[in-house]
């Protein structure tokens, strides 16, 4: 009978614990989803696929237990990717003999440091809860990845960085989304 009872609680436990940890996962891909949700409702600039795989991408985001952990998340996001950016622009640099498109990679090398420290700051700003200040931190990284676009437009060149910056647009505008659930 004891053997029966030691069997019965220790099965009992494990179903605790497999409940527990499978309610960890799906508290935490609703509350990506339904921001998700939220965002794509507001912003007709965020597809809702992107939205959940952008963010599902970041291992930090699934331990987000509320919405200001994921906007904290989503802000190193964007900071990886315009790290990212800045490494193909010197790649890109490196590999080309055109001295416009040298001017023109070397102008948004700097654009995009200059992005770096907006993120730094809006980062800071959203941790001390200063959600205006985020928001208009983040808003001019937009103006930075524009302004990297409008170099190769002065010099007469194609444009070599459509698609990354498209998703880092896409990645700043649902921080921003983020940051104005906030009041």
């Amino acid at each position: 009978m004891k053997l029966m009872q030691f069997f019965s609680s220790s099965l009992l436990l494990l179903c605790c614990a497999l409940l527990f940890n499978g309610g960890i996962s799906i508290v935490n891909g609703n509350l990506i989803t339904d921001t998700c949700g939220k965002i794509v409702a507001k912003d007709p600039n965020v597809e809702l696929q992107f939205c959940i795989k952008t963010l599902e991408s970041d291992p930090t985001s699934h331990g987000s237990k509320d919405l200001q952990a994921l906007g904290e998340s989503t802000i190193n996001l964007i900071k990886a990717k315009a790290t990212g950016i800045i490494s193909t622009i010197e790649k890109l640099n490196s590999s080309t003999t055109d001295p416009k498109v040298q001017k023109a990679l070397q102008d948004c090398e700097e654009t995009y440091s200059d992005a770096l420290d907006d993120i730094g700051e809006a980062y800071g700003s959203f941790v001390n809860f200063d959600y205006g200040s985020a928001n208009i931190k983040l808003s001019a990284t937009l103006d930075d990845a524009s302004t990297c676009q409008g170099s190769f437009k002065d010099v007469g060149a194609q444009f070599p960085l459509v698609d990354e910056t498209k998703y880092f647009s896409e990645i700043v505008d649902i921080g921003l989304a983020i940051t104005n659930m906030f009041p």
